[in-house]
């Protein structure tokens, strides 16, 4: 049985992510560089840091076809950490990554059985 592709909505979410990841990775290391002596209140911005990484780890595991059942999940926290940097265009890449994931081409293609050792996340 061949694997069927993955629909372009989902590989397109999968990159806005990635794009996401980084901006929120970059604004929150600018925010944690700049506020580090401020009382040490930079040290608030690890987390966004961290979850985006997160997100262009996944991000990239998306764009790559391959199959994950939260991918809306890590976008919702890739969207946390979007309010947590106050990026909108992060938070506008999300959104449109949440749009995307939830077209019903997408629905249907993930609830497909596991194809040739294909391991599901």
């Amino acid at each position: 049985m061949t694997v069927p592709a993955p629909p372009a909505e989902y590989t397109q979410a999968g990159w806005l992510l990635v794009a996401s990841g980084v901006m929120n990775m970059v604004i929150g290391a600018v925010w944690w560089v700049s506020l580090i002596f401020a009382c040490g209140i930079g040290l608030c911005w690890t987390l966004p840091v961290l979850l985006g990484g997160v997100q262009v780890a996944f991000g990239l595991w998306m764009s790559a076809g391959r199959r994950m059942h939260n991918g809306v999940f890590w976008v919702v926290l890739g969207f946390l950490a979007s309010l947590m940097n106050m990026n909108p265009f992060s938070m506008l890449m999300d959104g449109i990554s949440v749009v995307l994931l939830m077209n019903q081409k997408v629905g249907p293609w993930l609830e497909l059985p596991e194809h040739d050792g294909e391991r599901e996340w």
